[in-house]
């Protein structure tokens, strides 16, 4: 028997899909997301402009919000909070991009912070036109609880390399900065050494993995060098 409220939801949701889609749209298109609008509920005016809100756009919606805002380096897999956040990020990031500070803002929305060296500051001065960067991963961007792993690296390198200058040419030292117990007191440092390779992407020698429990107040300095090609 049909469901008058359903009814309502499913005619309210048509109208949204063809005021949101393009002139050129399928029918298909359409249809599939009038489906998906239909199934999150009756979407009023106010309640569509909650969708391009980082902060409130439900959470299943993420994905297309961040394709909307040109998300350069994305992951589902990334907690929900750092979804958001680099969604937030991007239009600055784009609005300066190539910029030093493009590249700051897109690492600390993925909860990295970064130590950039221009050519010039180096001792001695370095090759013109490079510059080396030094990011350390405070949380995790998966929930296995690896503050650094092979997926992050290459979220990191990636994130680097869309926001940098195009002709730039760039060393990366990546590292987790984390407090925990880890079975020593002070500082523990652990360092391996690889190459960046832009077309088969990061592959380690072996596996960096910091499983750390929420007790103590050790900071850990993992540090991976690699240099761009």
């Amino acid at each position: 028997m049909p469901d008058p409220i359903i009814d309502a939801q499913v005619t309210a949701a048509a109208a949204v899909a063809e005021a949101l889609l393009p002139i050129s749209a399928m029918p298909l298109e359409k249809a599939i997301l009038a489906a998906e609008l239909a199934r999150l509920g009756t979407y009023t005016p106010e309640t569509i402009a909650t969708i391009w809100n980082p902060a409130t756009c439900p959470a299943v919606l993420l994905p297309w919000l961040a394709w909307a805002v040109s998300v350069d380096v994305w992951d589902a897999a990334w907690p929900e909070s750092i979804q958001r956040a680099v969604i937030a990020a991007a239009p600055g990031v784009h609005r300066i991009k190539g910029a030093r500070k493009a590249l700051t803002s897109a690492l600390a929305a993925m909860t990295v912070d970064c130590q950039i060296t221009e050519w010039w500051q180096r001792e001695p001065v370095g090759r013109r036109g490079t510059f080396d960067v030094i990011a350390f991963a405070r949380t995790s961007l998966y929930d296995d609880a690896r503050l650094l792993d092979a997926k992050t690296i290459a979220a990191i390198d990636q994130t680097i390399r869309r926001a940098k200058p195009k002709s730039r040419v760039y060393t990366l030292a990546v590292g987790a900065l984390a407090a925990g117990s880890i079975g020593v007191s002070g500082t523990a440092t652990a360092e391996l050494r690889g190459r960046v390779d832009a077309r088969a992407g990061f592959r380690p020698k072996r596996t960096i993995t910091l499983g750390l429990a929420a007790t103590g107040t050790a900071q850990i300095h993992v540090r991976l060098d690699m240099r761009a090609t």
